[in-house]
């Protein structure tokens, strides 16, 4: 969804480019509009969003697109070469949905294992908060490692590419390695409501983490209600928290599985 959020820098700034086919050559316009794509980067933060390199290129890309494909509608002898540069960029900014869509069927097909960390696409169902996150082999399969990495409050992962329906959840199981030493309070947390609601507005259980595997399980009934009083919306599951309830940097913790395990449909018996 982020990157079909970003992708819309490509018509936008197509669109823009054609309030400046005025000037003459075309390098003028690609300077001009190349400094529009930068001059947005930079503003970006100071409107609270992050400035990113993929915006930067699909705002170019959308520029070269319209380029290309109004000098290949010209009369002009390189109009063939033209065309091919415009679907040559066209391919480029769409070739990322094919696996994006091709692990979100996968993410739908293995439901209701939510992670094993088998494919490398599915770190990118998860966000970092204070971590780096990185796919790693391990003795008993793959894992993903979690390190914590700036000093914040609660630092974690969260899972937010994956079936939304848990309606039918009977019990959440999560397996992870923490080396130590000591002990650590962590915490499991679903969100039915975007945009991280309150506290009083999601759900949540914390355990302590002891040196090797450990084998952290919620039943349905633990998270039924929200801490306000208000029912927990199983079938639409925004996102899924792993975090520290406290960690120094270095420290980091692996996350094997995340499976849900769902309620047996009763068989009807005939008579």
């Amino acid at each position: 969804m982020e990157y079909l959020f970003d992708l819309m820098h490509v018509p936008l700034f197509a669109l823009l480019t054609f309030t400046v086919w005025h000037l003459r050559p075309r390098w003028k316009v690609l300077g001009a509009m190349a400094l529009v794509v930068l001059l947005v980067e930079l503003i970006q933060p100071v409107l609270g969003r992050e400035a990113g390199s993929r915006d930067a290129f699909l705002g170019l890309a959308g520029v070269g697109i319209a380029l290309a494909f109004h000098a290949a509608s010209a009369r002009d002898a390189r109009r063939g070469a033209w065309r091919a540069l415009g679907i040559a960029l066209l391919v480029a900014v769409l070739f990322p949905l094919a696996p994006l869509g091709l692990d979100r069927y996968e993410a739908g097909r293995a439901f209701p294992l939510l992670a094993s960390f088998r494919s490398r696409m599915e770190t990118g169902r998860w966000r970092g908060r204070g971590c780096r996150l990185t796919r790693a082999r391990t003795p008993s399969g793959w894992s993903l490692q979690m390190e914590v990495t700036q000093d914040l409050e609660y630092p974690g992962a969260f899972l937010v590419e994956a079936p939304r329906d848990w309606s039918q959840m009977k019990e959440l199981c999560v397996a992870l390695f923490w080396p130590g030493p000591g002990t650590r309070e962590f915490w499991l947390r679903a969100d039915d409501r975007p945009d991280s609601p309150p506290y009083a507005d999601r759900v949540q259980t914390v355990y302590l983490l002891a040196p090797g595997v450990n084998r952290l399980s919620v039943r349905r009934s633990d998270w039924t209600t929200t801490p306000s009083g208000r029912p927990f919306h199983f079938g639409h599951v925004v996102s899924l928290g792993l975090f520290f309830g406290e960690a120094a940097r270095g420290e980091r913790v692996a996350v094997q599985e995340v499976r849900l395990h769902l309620e047996t449909p009763p068989t009807s018996e005939k008579h």
